[in-house]
């Protein structure tokens, strides 16, 4: 499998003019000012800033904070959303309600070992009545410590296969969005495990 697209996301309604580039690194990175951050332009100058520091982005709209983890891992997610954690922390008056973290997943491998999971009555009632199926879809939505888990396995025409787990809280309490963002690379690795492991995938943390 290839990771890919990898971040973490609260969901509230944020100050763009004091999470501009700036606020940005001294709010959320937790940067003294002059500390150089990298700061990406929209080529269009109406899309938001996107303002990288060591392996993370940061993109703030008016509806959400979105921080991207450079290199899909567990270890970078993880800071990943400890700087989505500080965003809520250093503007407590914000409101807020829902916070997640997202992992995506293309078999690159064997992804027939899924299409199966994918394919339903309704594709063989559609295809017996002359339609072509174009991208497949299924998604369920899984209690989990208190959230959602969303899994999600999308099938296109070309044979590639994405699966996509969103780690989902619904809650308009800052502390409780916090904890939900908290958590140790290792605990991560081990979670993100646990929800491949019944479509027969495995995920394991690469070290140096």
């Amino acid at each position: 499998m290839e990771p890919l697209n990898w971040n973490a996301v609260v969901v509230g309604r944020w100050n763009t003019a004091i999470l501009a580039p700036a606020g940005i690194r001294t709010r959320i990175y937790g940067l003294d000012e002059g500390t150089p951050v990298e700061v990406l332009v929209p080529m269009d100058g109406i899309g938001p800033y996107r303002v990288g520091y060591e392996d993370c982005v940061v993109v703030v709209g008016s509806d959400r904070v979105v921080v991207e983890a450079s290199n899909a891992t567990a270890s970078n997610l993880a800071k990943a959303m400890e700087y989505a954690s500080r965003s809520i922390e250093s503007l407590p008056e914000t409101p807020v309600t829902a916070a997640g973290y997202n992992v995506r997943f293309k078999l690159t491998d064997n992804p027939e070992a899924l299409l199966g999971l994918v394919g339903t009555k309704l594709d063989r009632v559609l295809s017996d009545a002359g339609f072509k199926i174009g991208e497949q879809v299924t998604r369920r939505a899984i209690p989990h410590k208190g959230g959602t888990v969303n899994l999600e396995i999308t099938a296109e025409p070309d044979g590639e296969v994405v699966v996509v787990l969103n780690f989902h809280h619904l809650s308009t309490d800052p502390s409780d969005l916090r904890k939900w963002l908290t958590i140790d690379p290792a605990t991560l690795s081990e979670e993100i495990s646990e929800f491949l492991s019944p479509l027969g995938q495995t995920y394991a943390e690469e070290t140096t």
